[in-house]
């Protein structure tokens, strides 16, 4: 009995060695190291049938069991834990050893036996494998074709097993983890242009991340980093402010932060955020510098837009102040979904109003308008509102000063709608036109006096006309007689008295004609 225990421990520990060796290897699956350890187990104990079962979300997945039925690893896959789910589920789901040595009978395989004793299995040993948070990363498991009770060499078998799995599981875990954790740094320093470095100062070597050299524009594979390297891509400007600050670190031990701008060998320009801290060795002398660089180009540039922005809405607003002072013009902007209305200064000089809240909703507009006029302009302005396709609105009207008194005013509006076409907002302006109306009144008044006047003469003309034609045509008769030399003498002066009584009458008609056009 000793001499088989010697050679099943040489067998056992041969076999854990080559297990470690093969976990070693990274191209080689977890499934496949399993399946390489109970394959071994069960050739050094021909009479088990071995089986890994992988605990994901509460349920049992098959891992490695190459020996069981493969009809039965399907009957059994993806069960949920549980006080009475067989030995692996059981075990699971306790966290401890499961020893049912006949399957037919114990109540953990009642709902389960059937299937197990259709392929002759009889016996089930579990135990769970714990990682060291306490979570179960999985069960190891020994069939038999019999009913069966382990001796205590058998139980030695089993938890040496559970052991060496925990160890391996646990290191790929900890190993993918580490890789995931790996690849997403790197893919978040990628996408964030962010980079890491480490100066072995004794040795003056740097070593930096990938996306470190991607940063600076340089070949991993050609450019040697090292501090003076470093130093030599240094914009310029730069260079005497960075060398100080790293100065001041070796010197005093203080942690770093500061930015610089490198130039990339293409030439370009970027901007950077580096940090720094100090690393000592036991002698207390520097040992090496490590870091972070953050790529900020964009942001900066980004900055330098919103400054050029800010600069340029400054420049807008005075405009706009000293434009709403000198101006007789009302400007306002009213938030439709809010129902308030910000009024310029103009508003409350030509108006008369108080700057107060009073006067911010549209109900408040509205009141102001006359009352003559007030239906005519809510329907004209709700038409535009509901209008999708109107986005300016100008009506005139007569609105109200604080005075009580009314003036004639023009409005202009802009009608900012969203997507939907609904109107959200509106910019506009308020225009006293009142002495533009009275001076129009005075030319309609002016020309209203000119038609009349016409009317007038072309009356006088009718009525006077017959008045003219009578001495006229007297006239007419007289010259051509007074003009033939068979006239004689004492005819031509009869002529001359009817020519000057006729030349008065009809100077006497033309008189009374331009006394009575006379615009009065």
């Amino acid at each position: 009995m000793m001499e088989f225990d010697v050679n099943l421990r040489s067998d056992l520990e041969h076999l854990e060695k080559n297990v470690f060796e093969l976990n070693a290897k990274k191209d080689v699956s977890i499934r496949t190291i399993l399946n390489f350890y109970t394959k071994g187990i069960e050739r050094i104990f021909p009479d088990m049938q071995c089986s890994i079962m992988q605990v994901k979300r509460n349920r049992l997945f098959n891992w490695a069991s190459s020996s069981l039925p493969e009809a039965f690893s399907k009957a059994i896959e993806g069960l949920e834990i549980g006080s009475e789910v067989g030995s692996c589920g059981t075990a699971a789901y306790l966290k401890e050893q499961v020893i049912v040595t006949d399957i037919r009978t114990d109540y953990r395989w009642a709902a389960f036996s059937n299937v197990a004793l259709q392929y002759g299995l009889q016996a089930c040993w579990s135990y769970p494998i714990i990682n060291s948070r306490g979570e179960v990363m999985a069960t190891f498991a020994i069939y038999y074709h019999e009913p069966k009770e382990p001796n205590e060499e058998e139980l030695h078998i089993i938890t040496r097993a559970a052991s060496l799995l925990q160890v391996i599981l646990e290191n790929r875990q900890y190993s993918e983890t580490l890789e995931e954790t790996t690849l997403l740094m790197t893919q978040g320093q990628e996408l964030a242009h962010f980079g890491n470095w480490l100066w072995n100062i004794p040795e003056d070597e740097v070593t930096w991340s990938d996306s470190l050299y991607t940063i600076y524009g340089q070949n991993k594979h050609s450019f040697k980093a090292t501090f003076e390297g470093y130093l030599e891509v240094l914009h310029p400007d730069d260079y005497e402010m960075v060398k100080s600050i790293i100065q001041n670190v070796l010197i005093t031990g203080e942690d770093c932060e500061f930015e610089e701008r490198i130039i990339r060998p293409s030439g370009e320009v970027r901007y950077l955020k580096s940090w720094g801290k100090l690393k000592y060795d036991e002698k207390g002398q520097p040992l090496k510098m490590i870091g972070a660089c953050l790529d900020i180009t964009e942001s900066k540039k980004i900055q330098q837009k919103l400054l050029a922005s800010e600069s340029n809405l400054r420049h807008l607003v005075e405009r706009y102040t000293y434009v709403n002072k000198a101006t007789n013009d009302a400007i306002y902007d009213w938030d439709i979904q809010s129902d308030l209305i910000q009024w310029g200064d103009s508003f409350f000089r030509l108006f008369g109003y108080k700057t107060d809240d009073e006067h911010s909703s549209i109900k408040k507009w509205f009141e102001k308008v006359h009352h003559d006029d007030v239906i005519m302009v809510e329907k004209s302005f709700n038409d535009a509102l509901e209008n999708p396709a109107v986005h300016n609105w100008n009506e005139e009207y007569r609105m109200k000063r604080s005075d009580g008194s009314y003036v004639f005013i023009e409005e202009n509006g802009y009608i900012l709608r969203n997507n939907e076409g609904r109107a959200i907002r509106m910019i506009g302006v308020l225009r006293d036109v009142s002495e533009r109306k009275a001076d129009f009144q005075k030319h309609l008044d002016y020309i209203k006096t000119i038609e009349q006047h016409i009317l007038r003469l072309r009356d006088i003309a009718w009525t006077q006309s017959h008045l003219v034609r009578a001495p006229l045509a007297r006239i007419m008769g007289i010259v051509p007689l007074l003009t033939d030399h068979k006239t004689d003498d004492g005819t031509k002066e009869t002529l001359m008295s009817y020519l000057s009584i006729s030349a008065a009458e009809l100077d006497g008609i033309i008189k009374e004609i331009i006394n009575k056009s006379q615009i009065e």
